[in-house]
């Protein structure tokens, strides 16, 4: 029973080990603008920026993956959204400028020069190429220029590149159609009829783009940086896998979306608040305009945030309080005061009990005396000493049909036909002996498959009864809520 002792903490240190492996803590700031400093802001100490630089620093020390500033910023800005950077004017008006000339060498057929304009104007980032796409005259014009580069590969034979330039137009600007207009050419017309063709063999997806909160007003879906109307907004004839979508409210610009469409209809909801309140520089953070907002959505944003960047733990200085959020439970626990020692404060919060809604448990990185919520895991023990059961009643079996053997031999051999005799040969003696001590083998095996299998239906009766215990403890956690409701509480039985 000592062996077995011995392998159920193993197994529960290593487990507590990769846990812990497996753990990223978001250290962030939770701003507000036009907030009155409090004195432990004013204190050199306990800046927020400086504060969180530390927290981050003592985290680390602990043994502790962290993650937070520039870091945080740029997984976040990966994975969840872009921060929308408008173009300058003096930018916007030399692109514009390079725009005319290109149209100009199209319009005298001179592909070679077009191309080196075309190749300046891809060489930029997919978000400046967006922000022209914000005038939609000047979206349509880059369009059909796009289409004309076309049109010239395919009136000097190049058929192939004449299709792909077709295709790109597509993706670079979806949901655009040619435009017949009885002023083009006549060459230029029928070439947009087969553009029309063209993309008409292109399967054509949908995306349906909508707000959380209807609270927002005025607020209107881009694609590719293409105005699509008031949402919500329905944008059909997308021939792309892949598009960039954002939601301008009001007069400010939403935050950029890289979506990779399914083949048909596809959904993006959007919440503009979080739009508005997610900081990415210097660091990640979150940033209000008053103390009613971010009490209403300082929590799910956190979370959104965490999640985004696949982080278990938030830690967060937060109204002159240091702040840990359970990501999986939702949990909200004050730590402290930022003006106490921030030391106190990381020795304060690794010595918590998890915030799991059961009965408490400590961290996973903590000692390892804690133990996890199965004390043991009686369901591998068991399968490991039914096999071994199953293994010496196999031995059983063999022992049995060796001793038979001998005992076989022993009855055929007609010297031996009476083993109590004193005159019985040496090999027969052998005989008797080599039966015995297989005879012994099977009754040692019979008991050790017997006692392995009662200790196997041992540990398979642990393990159904830790099973039905969980669900009747009944256990309760509350948490924020969705919508207004700003709590929701769960019971599990």
């Amino acid at each position: 029973m000592n062996i077995l002792r011995f392998a159920c903490l193993v197994l529960i240190l290593a487990h507590a080990g990769s846990a812990s492996a497996d753990q990223l803590w978001l250290v962030m700031r939770v701003d507000i603008d036009g907030a009155k400093p409090t004195d432990w802001e004013r204190s050199a100490q306990s800046d927020s920026a400086e504060a969180a630089r530390k927290l981050s620093q003592l985290l680390r020390t602990r043994g502790l993956d962290v993650i937070e500033g520039v870091a945080a910023s740029g997984e976040f800005e990966r994975r969840h959204s872009r921060k929308a950077r408008p173009l300058p004017q003096a930018t916007a008006s030399e692109l514009d400028a390079s725009l005319r000339k290109l149209a100009d060498e199209l319009a005298s057929e001179n592909l070679e020069n077009a191309q080196a304009l075309q190749a300046d104007i891809d060489a930029l980032s997919p978000d400046i190429r967006d922000q022209l796409n914000h005038e939609t005259q000047r979206a349509r014009r880059r369009f059909h220029i796009c289409l004309l580069t076309a049109h010239l590969f395919a009136k000097g034979g190049s058929q192939t590149e004449a299709v792909e330039q077709i295709r790109k137009c597509a993706r670079d600007f979806p949901g655009l159609e040619p435009e017949q207009s009885p002023y083009l050419p006549e060459s230029i017309r029928k070439f947009f009829t087969r553009a029309h063709e063209e993309l008409a063999r292109i399967r054509p997806n949908t995306v349906h783009v909508d707000v959380e909160n209807y609270g927002d007003r005025d607020c209107r879906a881009r694609v590719n940086g293409i105005e699509r109307g008031p949402t919500p907004a329905t944008v059909d004839e997308i021939r792309t896998e892949r598009v960039r979508i954002q939601v301008d409210c009001g007069q400010r610009a939403g935050r950029i979306y890289d979506v990779v469409l399914q083949p048909g209809d596809n959904s993006l909801r959007i919440d503009p608040q979080l739009d508005r309140a997610v900081v990415t520089e210097p660091g990640l953070g979150l940033r209000y305009a008053d103390l009613e907002t971010a009490t209403n959505n300082r929590m799910l944003h956190s979370l959104r945030l965490a999640r985004a960047i696949e982080a278990t733990y938030v830690v967060e200085i937060w109204n002159g309080e240091l702040h840990r959020i359970d990501v999986a439970t939702r949990r909200d626990t004050t730590i402290g005061e930022m003006s106490t020692p921030l030391e106190e404060l990381v020795d304060e919060m690794l010595s918590m009990p998890e915030a799991s809604g059961h009965a408490a448990e400590p961290l996973a990185f903590a000692s390892p005396a804690a133990a996890p919520q199965r004390p043991a895991p009686f369901a591998t023990l068991g399968w490991i000493t039914a096999g071994a059961a199953v293994a010496a009643g196999v031995g059983v079996i063999v022992a049995w049909q060796v001793r038979e053997g001998h005992v076989s031999d022993f009855n055929d051999d007609l010297t031996c036909d009476s083993p109590y005799a004193s005159g019985l040969s040496a090999k027969c003696t052998d005989s008797l002996k080599t039966a015995d001590t297989w005879l012994t083998a099977m009754s040692v095996l019979g008991f050790a498959g017997i006692g392995l299998a009662g200790l196997a239906t041992t540990f398979f009766a642990l393990d159904a009864t830790l099973d039905r215990q969980e669900p009747r403890s009944a256990a309760r956690s509350c948490g924020p809520g969705p919508g207004e409701l700003g709590v929701a509480c769960r019971v599990k039985f």
